[in-house]
């Protein structure tokens, strides 16, 4: 057998409809059927059931488990190989979230592109519960994710930066509200509390989840400005002044000069301890690691430690 009709028997697994899986391919339905015919006359055995619907025999079941290992091996074999030989080309599937990205991408792309001119990388933009079954999966080679999310034990995890959380807040909404004093004090640590009168853009993701519950084990209504599924746009209207906002020190680092003049920056604290997202880097146990992958993670540590020294709060 050919790896191809492995490869073809896989992929139509994931759909169950042969129409599909030729559209999603650019391939003919014919051209899959030849592959799943070739396959089911090699080892003498029917694969799929055709009627009511496509599915899977009792031998194709065991026939997906042994095509998905071997494939997964295959690309071992080519990605060791090419560290052998030094080829240095090839593709790198890397995914993370858009918050993720901007943060730490542009300042490591320029590095790695003159290390592996050949090596194509190729960004997915999605949240962490879509990255880890497309690591699964095999449609991403390594993924930036939030810890929190599945912990499947064939995806292994590199601890890469926990990013603290700030309450941010434009001095101008406490103009006769709150003294010197008092902003002092909310510099060894904010509660959810002390934000209860001031406007708030608050985010629909985990950590803004995190921080409505906070507010309503509090007893506390926020004062809702702005609701945004998008942290950028809720630190945008935080920067033009109009609303507080709860930002990771990652994206106050990337905004660096740009900042609001008059924006106080809090260390936040949840359940008594300062607030943080931790971030993993993840990929397959079983997927070899070329050394361009590895590569694009020491670019990715070292811009980690280079954010880290950064220290972001400070008051008006």
């Amino acid at each position: 057998m050919d790896i191809l009709s492995y490869y073809y028997f896989t992929e139509l697994c994931k759909d169950m409809n042969m129409s599909r899986t030729a559209e999603r391919l650019y391939v003919s339905q014919q051209t899959i059927s030849n592959h799943i015919q070739r396959m089911e006359e090699h080892y003498g055995t029917q694969l799929f059931y055709r009627k009511p619907s496509l599915s899977l025999t009792y031998a194709g079941e065991y026939a997906l488990r042994f095509a998905q290992r071997l494939l997964v091996e295959e690309q071992n074999l080519e990605d060791f190989l090419c560290d052998v030989e030094k080829r240095e080309i090839g593709l790198l599937r890397f995914g993370a979230s858009p918050l993720r990205l901007y943060d730490f991408l542009p300042s490591v792309i320029p590095a790695f592109a003159e290390r592996y001119p050949k090596i194509e990388l190729h960004i997915t933009s999605a949240f962490s519960s879509q990255l880890e079954p497309m690591v699964l999966e095999g449609k991403l080679d390594l993924a930036i994710t939030l810890d929190g999310d599945s912990k499947d034990p064939s995806l292994s995890r590199e601890p890469l930066a926990s990013d603290q959380v700030f309450l941010c807040i434009p001095d101008r909404l406490l103009s006769g509200k709150k003294d010197r004093a008092w902003k002092e004090k909310l510099l060894q640590g904010a509660e959810i509390t002390d934000c209860g009168d001031i406007p708030l853009a608050l985010t629909e993701n985990r950590m803004g989840g995190v921080i409505l519950q906070a507010f309503r084990d509090a007893g506390v209504v926020p004062k809702t400005y702005f609701t945004s599924s998008d942290s950028n746009l809720a630190f945008n209207v935080c920067c033009a002044g109009l609303a507080g906002a709860f930002v990771g020190h990652n994206r106050l680092v990337r905004a660096g000069a740009s900042l609001l003049p008059d924006l106080n920056i809090f260390p936040l604290i949840l359940d008594g301890r300062f607030a943080v997202q931790e971030l993993s880097l993840v990929c397959r146990k079983d997927r070899y690691l070329p050394a361009y992958t590895r590569y694009l993670m020491e670019l990715l540590r070292k811009r980690v430690q280079e954010m880290d020294l950064v220290r972001m709060e400070r008051i008006v």
